[in-house]
This record gives C-alpha cells, structure tokens and sequence, in this order.
C-alpha cells in the first residue's frame, strides 16, 4: 500500500486531498525530481507511430537569385488575383512588390487596398513612402497627416512624416512633429537623430547635442549619430569632441557591412531569402483565412526550406496540420522541431499531446517528461503523465502522477480525473473523497472571490 492511501486511511475521507493540495508548495520540488531521478515504472513500450508524409528540409534549399524572384512575384500576383476584396491581401501583395524595387506595381496594389478599406494605415504609409522616394514632399505630408487624423499614429507615420517635411523645407513642423512623435515613442531613435539633424540645420547646435546624445544611447554603434554629434560640437566650437565623434564615425563605418563587386550575387540572393521567408509566413497566413489551406502549406515549407534552422513557421505549420485533421503530419513537424529546439516547452507539451492522442503513448511520455525536466511545477505534464500511463492501463503510475497533479495545481478536472483513476483501481474510498474535493474546488469558483 503506498503512502497516499495509508494516509487516506488515516485522515479519513477529503482529509488527504486537502492536505495534499495544502502543502504541495512546499515539498513538490523535491518530489517531483524524485519521480523524475527514480522512476518506479517500467518505460511505456514504442507504439505504431501514424506515418506521415511531411519530408522537413535539415540543409537551406538550393536556388538561384532569378528562381527565387521569380516565385516571389508569383505569389505577389497571386494574391490579388485570388483575393480581390481583401485589403490585406492587396496590401501583402503591395510590400512584396515594394521589396523587389518594383514601385510601380506597389503603387497599384496599395491603391487598390485603400479603394477597399479607405483607414489602412500601412498602405497609406506606403504610399506615402514611394512619395517621398520620388521626391513628392507636399503629397507625402499629405498622406501621411491624413493617416495621423484618422488616430493611425505609429512611430513611424511620425518618423515619416517628419522626412517629409524635412525634405519639403519645412524644418520648424518637422521638428514639431518629431518632438510629438517622441512624447509617444521616446525609445525611437531614428526620430532622436532626424530631430538633431533638422536642430543643426537651424544652427541650434547645443539642442542637437542633447538630441543627439539620447539617439546615441538607443543606437550607440550608429555611424551617422557620430557623423552628427561631430558636427553639433563643430558648430559650438569645440574641435576636440568634434574629433573624437568623427574618428567614431569613420569606426562605426567600417565595421559596417560592405559589398564589392565580386559578392554582389551572393548579397542579393541573401537579401531575396530575407524577404521570401519574412513574407512567406504572413501571405500562408492569408491563404489560411480564406480556406487556402494548400497554398498556404506550400508557403510554410517554403520559408522553411529557406532558413530549416530558424524556428518560426514550424509552429504554424503543425497548427496548420492539426486544424486541418493531418495529425501525423503535425506531429512530424512538431517532433522535427523538438529534436532542433528541445528547450521550447511549449512545443513539447502540444508533442505530447499530439502524441497521446495518436496512441504514440512512447513519445507522449518522454515529451512530458522533458517538460518537467525543465519545469517541475508543471501541473499540465503531470496531468498528462497521468493519462499516458492510464491509457497504458499503469494505472498505479497514473494515480501517482495524478496526485502529482492536484498536488502543484488543485483543480476540478485534475480531481475529476484523479477520481476515475482511483474508481478503475478499485479505492472506491479514494474516489469518492477526490469527487468531494473537485465538488468542493467547483462550489468555491462559483461562489466568487
């Protein structure tokens, strides 16, 4: 007889519970490693395992710069030719377009988007930019204070904007809007250095001092907050300071990036992955939202296939699978992404679930148990533990992890489950007194606080 049920002997009925759940705080750390270092079950046997088709990349893909172009704008044209009312779909469609020197198009596109939803911001905002680019100052600021009226008041409408204006020769609103713009966002340093900048254009050199010194604790390796303290201590005279920020300038510019000729294919062939995998995941996005559930799968192992050692799309690509009742293939990716990034304990938990549901009762289990190997307190593994093991029929292993369980978390379905576990081993005492705490938990929630 183990110590729970001597204890329950003892104590009488809910008496144990309640004093479980009382003093978990206080010895479930050292239990829980306990049951971890020395388990007294033998290991849950392999099960079939549901095979799966999904075939997950270990190396980048191989492409060249003009394949990978080519299936960006593929996309980029998809998009609104599939949907043609969603603004968002015109506006991801816009951003791809903008990213591939392609203004033209972008142009459209945004237009497009606006035509749809008049209030989106981000396709004002880029519009707004091509404006700039194109040296279109008064329209830009036009653009961008409508949005501004609308309540779309982002760090960067502002930071726009006050290029704009800037560029349009109007340096004292610049500077208003700026300053406006950093009461909202005081952690923007482009706005910070655009603000000293227009300060030494005004000749208002020790103002862009102040100014440029705060850009500089947010960007302390920025060449052209260098470039502009040197000359705001030029403009006050003092030659030495001026010195030490424009030997900083030329520092910080050399260790920057730089491409020669030689490397200029492999440097935009990087940039293109760049923009593919960032883009990539959002359009999938897109597709999932209107029920273009094999587009937006093939979007995913695209990413992927770009950068297999970046974690994000992974996640997405199970929820994918899992929603669309491909459980194999979610639990695939899911293992994939476990054995890359085991300390991801979320993942973890939703492998175990997965895998319990498969009857992959093996990986189940070992998934939980990497949980709690990292997270002792984790009542969710040890609930899970619990089912593992009963739908192993271990049903002693299953009530122990199930008092486990209540023991870090007292709650009604971890006594509801505790009890039927206790009810299939027999302890009818047991049971009952775990119905009565879960009756007990249930009453307390409904009472209120």
């Amino acid at each position: 007889m183990n110590s729970a049920r001597k204890l329950g002997g003892t104590l009488g009925p809910g008496v144990w519970w309640r004093l479980a759940a009382g003093v978990a705080m206080l010895i479930g750390g050292l239990a829980g490693t306990i049951l971890l270092v020395r388990p007294d079950s033998t290991p849950i046997p392999n099960s079939p395992v549901a095979l799966s088709s999904v075939r997950l990349p270990i190396e980048p893909f191989a492409v060249t710069a003009q394949e990978l172009q080519e299936a960006i704008l593929k996309w980029a044209a998809d998009l609104p030719a599939r949907f043609p009312d969603s603004a968002d779909a015109l506006h991801a469609s816009a951003v791809l377009y903008f990213e591939l020197l392609r203004p033209v198009d972008a142009e459209t596109s945004w237009r497009a988007c606006l035509e749809i939803a008049p209030d989106h911001a981000e396709a004002s905002l880029g519009l707004a930019i091509l404006a700039t680019e194109r040296g279109e100052d008064e329209l830009a600021v036009a653009i961008l204070q409508q949005t501004l009226g609308m309540g779309n008041r982002s760090a960067e409408v502002y930071h726009r904007l006050g290029v704009a204006l800037n560029q349009w020769g109007k340096l004292a609103e610049a500077g208003k809007v700026l300053q406006t713009g950093l009461d909202r966002f005081p952690q923007a340093a482009e706005m910070w250095l655009l603000l000293g900048q227009i300060q030494l254009q005004l000749e208002r050199f020790d103002e862009a001092e102040d100014t440029l010194k705060r850009a500089l604790e947010l960007a302390p390796h920025s060449a052209d907050i260098h470039f502009a303290l040197a000359s705001a201590y030029t403009g006050q005279g003092d030659d030495r300071a001026a010195q030490i920020h424009q030997q900083r300038f030329q520092q910080a510019k050399a260790a920057g990036p730089s491409v020669s000729e030689d490397d200029f294919d492999a440097s935009y062939l990087r940039s293109l992955r760049a923009i593919a995998w960032r883009y990539f995941g959002e359009v999938a996005t897109i597709y999932q939202e209107h029920g273009g559930l094999d587009s937006a799968e093939q979007l995913l192992l695209d990413a992927i296939s770009l950068y297999p050692d970046r974690p994000a799309h992974y996640l997405e690509l199970a929820e994918l699978y899992a929603a669309t009742g491909r459980l194999a293939d979610a639990q695939q990716v899911r293992r994939h992404f476990a054995d890359r990034y085991p300390e991801h304990l979320g993942n973890q938990l939703q492998l175990a679930v997965l895998s319990c549901e498969l009857g992959d009762l093996a990986t189940a289990e070992a998934s939980y148990r990497a949980v709690l190997a990292a997270r002792p307190d984790a009542a969710s593994a040890y609930a899970g533990l619990a089912q593992v093991y009963r739908k192993a029929r271990d049903l002693k292993q299953a009530r122990r992890w199930a008092e486990e369980s209540v023991r870090w978390e007292p709650s009604v379905a971890g006594y509801q489950s505790l009890a039927e576990i206790c009810h299939e081993l027999g302890d009818r005492r047991s049971a009952q007194a775990a119905r009565m705490e879960a009756d007990r938990l249930r009453g307390k929630a409904s009472d209120g606080p």
